[in-house]
């Protein structure tokens, strides 16, 4: 093999990653999911917070039939909240999804990422 072939094979690799998927959650956190605020780059929480994680999600859901054709940007959301939750996250912020090919096995997979945080509460009395 040439130093060609071997070089485009390991870019090919390196351009093909992976994302993990979403967690497993105990029936106590599935309650959870859907108290995960989501805020898109540019918005932001009216609270002030810490960030805990980056996290990053993709989903190859949207083709007919079950294909791995394209993605689903709403599947990937939900799947950062999945995440979030499990690290004891309130929030993700600066969100963002984008088309990104051949990610997963998926020609046009969805990939979102954001920052988990945690909103910091301050105390009426």
């Amino acid at each position: 093999m040439r130093t060609s072939d071997l070089a485009a094979i390991a870019l090919s690799l390196a351009l093909s990653g992976c994302v993990s998927g979403a967690p497993t959650l105990t029936p106590a956190q599935e309650s959870q999911v859907s108290r995960v605020a989501i805020y898109k780059v540019g918005e932001s929480p009216p609270e002030k917070y810490q960030t805990v994680q980056t996290l990053s999600a993709a989903d190859c859901s949207g083709a007919p039939a079950g294909g791995r054709v394209w993605g689903n940007a709403e599947q990937a959301i939900d799947t950062l909240k999945r995440k979030a939750v499990e690290i004891n996250a309130d929030a993700v912020v600066n969100v963002s999804c984008s088309s990104v090919p051949m990610l997963n096995n998926c020609w046009a997979a969805q990939k979102c990422s954001g920052e988990a945080v945690k909103i910091e509460r301050t105390e009426h009395n």
